[in-house]
């Protein structure tokens, strides 16, 4: 039973992820005490938008990466997706780098 950890030790964070280096794992993550405007929010709204966009509209891809080709390999990595909108809310600035590009990257070498 993870909630007596959940709302114990962990009760103060908002997103209580699996660590997989550098970042998270977006499979299994739990998510509490989120609010409008907060950035946690931002993040998980965020990764949806990102996660849908390029599930149903893979073209897209080339809108944030311009010299990616179809057939696109970046679509759906819900993981880097994640990482990246981690990174983006850390750093205040909008992060493409790792999920989209970056498997553009390995795809077109």
């Amino acid at each position: 039973n993870p909630y007596p950890a959940l709302k114990g030790i962990y009760g103060g964070q908002q997103i209580v992820a699996m660590e997989d280096r550098p970042m998270v794992n977006a499979g299994v993550f739990y998510a509490q005490n989120i609010r409008e405007g907060d950035g946690a929010a931002w993040v998980l709204r965020e990764l949806s938008r990102r996660i849908h966009l390029f599930m149903f509209q893979p073209e897209a891809v080339a809108w944030y990466v311009p010299w990616a080709k179809a057939p696109f390999f970046a679509n759906v990595d819900e993981q880097t997706l994640m990482n990246d909108c981690v990174r983006s809310a850390i750093a205040n600035v909008t992060s493409y780098a790792q999920a989209t590009a970056g498997w553009e990257v390995k795809r077109h070498n």
